[in-house]
């Protein structure tokens, strides 16, 4: 990717993350999104994480990479984490723990 931009000075980045549950009692998806958007770094920084982590600087930390980021900072903002916690606040919100983890239809 790097490669790629060269010395393009436009680089916005975007991740998204998508859940889907599907209920099937009732024949329903719901969908859970997270993002983040952030830049393309001009070089690789960090030792932590995978993928574009060491090139994607966050809006949220824009002078940090993913890979510099602590990964306990990085799962509050990341779009995976945003979608994750999406699903389960639904899920506290409209289902009784006990169904969830008991109903087998």
């Amino acid at each position: 990717i790097l490669k790629l931009i060269g010395e393009e000075s436009k680089t916005c980045a975007h991740f998204e993350s998508v859940i889907a549950l599907y209920f099937k009692p009732i024949n329903e998806i719901k969908i859970f999104k997270g993002e983040v958007s952030g830049k393309i770094a001009k070089k690789m920084r960090g030792n932590h994480g995978f993928g574009f982590d060491p090139i994607f600087l966050p809006d949220t930390f824009p002078d940090k990479t993913f890979s510099e980021i602590p990964i306990e900072e990085k799962n509050k903002i990341s779009h995976r984490s945003q979608a994750f916690n999406k699903l389960v606040d639904f899920l506290k919100q409209n289902y009784d723990s006990y169904y969830i983890c008991t109903n087998k239809t």
